[in-house]
């Protein structure tokens, strides 16, 4: 069942959709039926690939099912969980997806007549497309939607052991790993820690752990008096050693205090989005940058039913531009209607939705950046690709471009140049772009729809 996962979703999560995965179990020599089985699950390997990240998660999930198998508690659950799940409402996504992870061990359970091996690989292939969905180290559902990375909870065993073993337990860190991506999220971070807006925005707020002292920045405190001198620490190795090192001061963390070196360690492991630069042969030299990437945010599910809707209606490419201290949120909780919260800032006048605009100019005017460029555009080679450095940090600009539904009935075009879709499933990001100063040009995206469908399929977005 893994092979229905698209590229970027395996290569995320490292996963080589063309191989088995094979199961190393410790069976009793008395048998192994249900009832005698316990937590017999050894190993999970992919032979061949040794990017393979999924080990220490999918044991987990096999070893409750196991166990589940030997206490019999799952013949106490309801079968309607195996047919309906209930409706998702905000703030029950926990509720949601618990009862989603019961009613796939129950559809395992229909093939019982067939042994427990047959169950287990069973419930194997229902589990891997579900993986962004729990946490990555104790299986239980987040309170928060899933996105497209694998992470782990607030719980603060989990979060010990992540800053213990790292990238050992989800590919958050590999997958992040250009020293520029890095970078780029502690641009993100910093912008909006200290924006004065931060009680809101800075969302999540950072977990940190360190050895011997515990937690030290929690979400339920929101300790800002704590977190600012961290952050202001990281600004400063930033300026002294990016104009020198590049991207790859980030990388220095046996340079930094324990505190900084953590807050470094979550800033990359809390993004929930697949952020890569793009290749010099891959940029598009109409958006005037050479800060171009790949973003994708949309966990598996709702990439499918946008391929769906997309077959029905088709698709167009739009801009989205926001204030930096935003991205900090949209990558870690994606591009939401913000229309009417306390999130919302630059209003609603065409009604509530997710705005977009045709014209690169219309967007870079709602990233608040207001430092011009100066009459030559930067050139498109800059550095080695994985450790380019933005200089510009106080009027960076940042704007993703998405990839929206035409649905004539919910994508509304209230004014030349300007969208918006009223419903969330209408959009999905595809590319990113950042700018050390805002270019004058304008670039109308209609005329580069078809470069846009054309790498979108090269680098295998779907």
């Amino acid at each position: 069942q893994h092979q229905n996962l698209s590229t970027s979703v395996c290569s995320a999560w490292g996963l080589d959709p063309r191989l088995p995965l094979c199961v190393e179990l410790r069976l009793p020599t008395s048998g192994y039926s249900f009832e005698s089985v316990g937590r017999c699950v050894q190993r999970i390997t992919q032979e061949g690939f040794e990017d393979f990240a999924l080990e220490s998660q999918l044991v987990q999930i096999l070893g409750d099912f196991c166990q589940l198998c030997r206490d019999g508690s799952w013949k106490n659950w309801s079968q309607e969980e195996s047919v309906e799940l209930p409706e998702i409402h905000w703030g029950e996504n926990q509720l949601y997806y618990e009862s989603k992870k019961k009613r796939l061990i129950l559809d395992a359970m229909h093939r019982k007549n067939s042994g427990f091996l047959v169950c287990l690989a069973n419930y194997l292939q229902l589990r891997v497309p579900t993986m962004h969905e729990f946490c990555a180290i104790c299986d239980k559902a987040f309170q928060q939607p899933p996105m497209m990375m694998r992470t782990v909870c607030a719980e603060e065993l989990c979060t010990y052991q992540f800053s213990e073993f790292g990238s050992k337990i989800t590919t958050a860190e590999s997958v992040n790993h250009p020293s520029e991506i890095l970078d780029l999220l502690v641009c993100m971070l910093t912008a909006a820690a200290d924006h004065l807006r931060r009680k809101d925005i800075l969302d999540p707020f950072p977990l940190v752990q360190l050895p011997g002292q515990g937690t030290i920045l929690h979400p339920q405190e929101k300790n800002f008096e704590r977190l600012l001198p961290i952050v202001s620490e990281l600004l400063k190795m930033r300026s002294t050693w990016g104009k020198t090192m590049g991207a790859s001061w980030a990388t220095q963390t046996s340079a930094m205090s324990p505190e900084a070196a953590a807050l470094l360690k979550w800033t990359v492991s809390s993004n929930r989005s697949y952020l890569a630069p793009l290749e010099d042969n891959q940029r598009i030299e109409a958006f005037r940058t050479p800060f171009q990437y790949l973003l994708l945010s949309a966990p598996p599910e709702k990439e499918q039913r946008f391929q769906e809707l997309k077959k029905q209606f088709g698709t167009s490419f739009a801009f989205h531009g926001s204030s930096a201290e935003n991205w900090h949120s949209i990558l870690r909780n994606g591009l939401k209607n913000a229309s009417y919260t306390k999130l919302m800032t630059a209003g609603a006048a065409h009604g509530p939705g997710i705005y977009l605009a045709t014209d690169s100019k219309i967007s870079l005017h709602y990233t608040r950046s207001v430092k011009r460029a100066a009459d030559q555009p930067a050139p498109l080679k800059r550095q080695r690709t994985g450790n380019r450095f933005v200089d510009n940090t106080g009027g960076l600009a940042m704007m993703a471009i998405c990839e929206v539904i035409s649905d004539q009935e919910k994508l509304k075009k209230p004014k030349n140049g300007i969208w918006v879709a009223t419903t969330e499933e209408l959009v999905c990001t595809r590319f990113f772009l950042v700018f050390e100063t805002v270019p004058e040009e304008n670039v109308k995206i209609s005329a580069l729809e078809k470069d846009l469908h054309t790498l979108a399929e090269k680098v295998r977005v779907f």
